[in-house]
């Protein structure tokens, strides 16, 4: 599985993040080799099944954790699993989004969240490939 964490700032306490980890080739085809997706008010990890080693959400009511508007919040979620062949020259990209129309209802219905993803530095986002020789 791989891992997305977004350390970001968003101006709405709950909106939905869609990731699309990409294999872009050297003349720009990109393929898609993994997808996830999550609420942020699902934010919170916790341990469901100890035989995962993937950030676990309840999505229960009781665990939603409202993001804080002008605050920069981490967002950790695993992707779909999945096996892939990256060949030399191609890059890996992660596409990141707040709607997939057709698929999944807006979050939130109205307006556009706007986002502040923090790249580089001490609280920089990240994930986590796992790699095999």
């Amino acid at each position: 599985w791989p891992v997305i964490t977004l350390q970001m700032d968003s101006s709405e306490p709950d909106c939905a993040i869609f990731v699309y980890l990409e294999d872009v080739f050297p003349d720009g085809k990109i393929v898609c080799i993994s997808e996830g997706m999550l609420r942020s008010i699902h934010r919170k990890n916790q341990v469901i099944d100890p035989h995962l080693p993937i950030p676990q959400h309840s999505f229960c009511q009781a665990d939603a954790w409202p993001l804080v508007p002008g605050q920069i919040e981490e967002v950790t979620f695993a992707l779909l699993p999945t096996a892939a062949l990256i060949k030399r020259g191609h890059r890996i990209r992660a596409a990141i989004a707040g709607r997939d129309t057709g698929n999944f209802p807006a979050i939130p219905v109205s307006g556009t969240p706007v986002w502040k993803i923090q790249h580089g530095g001490e609280l920089a986002s990240s994930i986590l490939l796992p790699i095999l020789p």
